[in-house]
């Protein structure tokens, strides 16, 4: 029976694994064009054409400022963005253990495990913070090194989506391990 539980639960996260890294990738994109936006005024990367720069020495302020509202506003859209994938390999780790066990699904939704289901989409938010610590690395290293405002965007756009994409993998594993745990761990607990 372990075996057979151990092989549903890697079967249900395998299939929910990609489409949590892809949102978590659409949302650090999202998150990075937002804040070159902000500072830049630019709707995607520059294009080939005449440029006028102005000098900012000091810009490292106009990125804080940009980071943290962007930031600030996107903790809600992650949340509503990671529930329903969270919820429904958490709701799977609970009915297929509970059918394992001997269970007769009910076909209601437990209401704790929606809770926790929330609870883990709003810690995926908690990767914002190390998001914003890559690009307050990358930007203080480009302000030190004497770069423009558009330099620095560059810069931002050429590493932080080579970071992002291997965090997003390891979002995702790490949080539809969680979610499968606790829905069988509740299918435990009632059986």
């Amino acid at each position: 029976m372990i075996v057979a539980m151990a092989r549903v639960a890697k079967l249900v996260q395998m299939r929910a694994i990609p489409v949590v890294a892809a949102a978590a990738s659409n949302l650090f994109r999202e998150q990075l064009e937002e804040v070159i936006r902000r500072v830049t005024g630019q709707r995607s990367a520059p294009s080939r054409g005449i440029k006028v720069e102005i000098m900012l020495p000091q810009h490292e302020e106009l990125w804080m400022r940009a980071i943290r509202d962007v930031f600030e506003e996107s903790n809600i859209d992650v949340t509503t963005r990671m529930i329903p994938p969270v919820q429904s390999v958490m709701d799977q780790g609970y009915s297929k253990v509970g059918i394992l066990l001997g269970h007769k699904p009910t076909g209601r939704i437990n209401p704790a495990l929606v809770r926790r289901a929330r609870g883990i989409a709003q810690k995926i938010t908690g990767i914002n913070r190390t998001t914003r610590e890559s690009f307050a690395r990358i930007i203080r290293a480009s302000i030190a090194d004497g770069s423009t405002v558009t330099e620095t965007a560059a810069e931002l756009r050429g590493k932080l989506p080579r970071i992002n994409s291997s965090r997003a993998m390891t979002i995702a594993r790490t949080e539809m391990n969680n979610a499968w745990t606790q829905g069988a761990a509740q299918s435990f607990k009632e059986s």
